[in-house]
This record gives C-alpha cells, sequence and structure tokens, in this order.
C-alpha cells in the first residue's frame, strides 16, 4: 500500500512539475512592455516605436502622419505574410541581397570615415590649372584588374578629352598622374581601363569662375579614399584564401 502511495505521489509530482513548466511559471518572467501600437495580433512597443521614429527622416515632423504610415506599412506586411510572399524563395534571395549590400555600404562608410589621407596645395594648385585644358590620353581596355595590372599596353585608342568634362575620378587620376605615366586601373562597366596620360594643353591661366579651394580639396580627398578603399580590397583578396570552380564556355 505504501508503494501505490509512493508511486502515486511522483506521478502527481512529474504531472504538476509538467504543468509548471508549460506555463513558464519555472522560467524566468516575461517584461511586460508598454505598447505604443496594436495592429491586429502585432504589438509595437513604446520602445520599439521610439527606435522606428529615430531612423526616419528628420523632415517627418507631423506625428499622426508618421503614426498612419507605420500602420500602412504594417497592415500590408501582415497582407504579404497571408499570401505567403515572405516565404518565395524569390523574395527571400532579395532580401538575402539586401541585406548584404547593407552591410558592405555600411562597412564601405565606416572605412572611409577612418581613413584620413592629405591634399597638398600643389594637387590643389595643379587640379586649378588643369581647367580648361585638353587632356592627350591612350586608353587601355581590358576585361579584369588582373590584365589590367600586369597587361601588355598595345594598341590603345587616342583621346583628347576636355578637363572639365572628365569624372572626378579620372580628374583626380590626371592630377595626380605625370606626363607619359600611366594611370592605375579604373572600373567602368564590364571592363577595367587605364590611361596614359600623353600630354595636357591649354590656357595657362586659371579661368575666373573656377571652384574654390576648398570645393577643389573636397574632390580630391574624397577620390584619395575611394582610391585608398581600392587598395584595401585589393589587399584583402591577395590575402584571401580562393578557390574558383567556375569554368567560362564559349
Amino acid at each position: 500500500m505504501k508503494y501505490i502511495v509512493y508511486i502515486s505521489f511522483i506521478l502527481l509530482f512529474i504531472c504538476t512539475a509538467s504543468l509548471l513548466l508549460r506555463n513558464n511559471w519555472f522560467t524566468e518572467k516575461k517584461e511586460i512592455v508598454e505598447p505604443a501600437l496594436i495592429i491586429n495580433n502585432k504589438i509595437i512597443s513604446m520602445a520599439e516605436y521610439k527606435k522606428i521614429q529615430n531612423l526616419q527622416s528628420k523632415t517627418t515632423a507631423d506625428t499622426d502622419y508618421f503614426i498612419n504610415s507605420l500602420i500602412t506599412r504594417q497592415l500590408l506586411i501582415q497582407e504579404a505574410q497571408k499570401e505567403g510572399i515572405d516565404q518565395e524563395e524569390y523574395f527571400r534571395l532579395s532580401l538575402k541581397n539586401y541585406y548584404e549590400q547593407s552591410l558592405i555600404k555600411t562597412l564601405i562608410n565606416r572605412k572611409m570615415e577612418s581613413i584620413s589621407v592629405d591634399v597638398t596645395e600643389d594637387e590643389i594648385g595643379k587640379y586649378l590649372s588643369l581647367i580648361g585644358s585638353t587632356i592627350n590620353l591612350t586608353e587601355y581596355r581590358f576585361n579584369n584588374k588582373k590584365e589590367a595590372v600586369n597587361g601588355s599596353y598595345e594598341n590603345g585608342a587616342r583621346l583628347d578629352l576636355q578637363f572639365n568634362n572628365l569624372s572626378n575620378e579620372l580628374k583626380y587620376m590626371v592630377v595626380i598622374t605625370e606626363e607619359g605615366s600611366m594611370t592605375t586601373p579604373l572600373k567602368s562597366g564590364d571592363f577595367f581601363i587605364v590611361y596614359r596620360v600623353e600630354s595636357i594643353t591649354g590656357p595657362k591661366t586659371i579661368p575666373s569662375q573656377a571652384p574654390s579651394n576648398q570645393e577643389i580639396k573636397a574632390i580630391l580627398t574624397k577620390n584619395k579614399k575611394t582610391s585608398a578603399i581600392n587598395t584595401w580590397t585589393s589587399l584583402l583578396e591577395s590575402e584571401a584564401s580562393i578557390q574558383n570552380f567556375i569554368t567560362k564556355k564559349d
């Protein structure tokens, strides 16, 4: 009899413990959050609402407009989930791509901010002297960066371009490249391009409507940082272990 009572007590204890565990009585109590919005079954806490609000543009000063936009957004999200869009492979791949692009953008922006470069008075002066000039270049196109760095520079295309019409990146390259020398490779569409600066012809006086020294310094600073980023990414590639099993088919 005592044995049966003992067994019954153990079974009662197990059932009671299971019930308590199911109701999370033994676990840490969930923090009760202050709701800001409840949209159907979706609860947006006050803390979450403030975080979302802080991420929005500072120009969104109308609180009612912002709240209505948030409600509409959440209703559309719920409708998309009802239709199973969030489970579709195309959507998941798009989300993954967006996440990776955002990750890279954040990394590059932080790297750009951390890089310190110096723009000399001589560089600013050379930029000013090139305004209105004609830059005589020879252009060499390559399929990849390795070919652009190590390739033979033959059968290039001769170009006569106005300095004022060049991209800021190419302007920077002309500023730092001596006549008769080659620029570092520049990415353009599907190609990497190297230029030889053959000669520079044009006015010897600075136009009256030339950019200010501060504007020129900003242009050169940005492109110096971009050049440093390109060097850094090339270093990452050279130090990485990369196995390419993709074969090109003719």
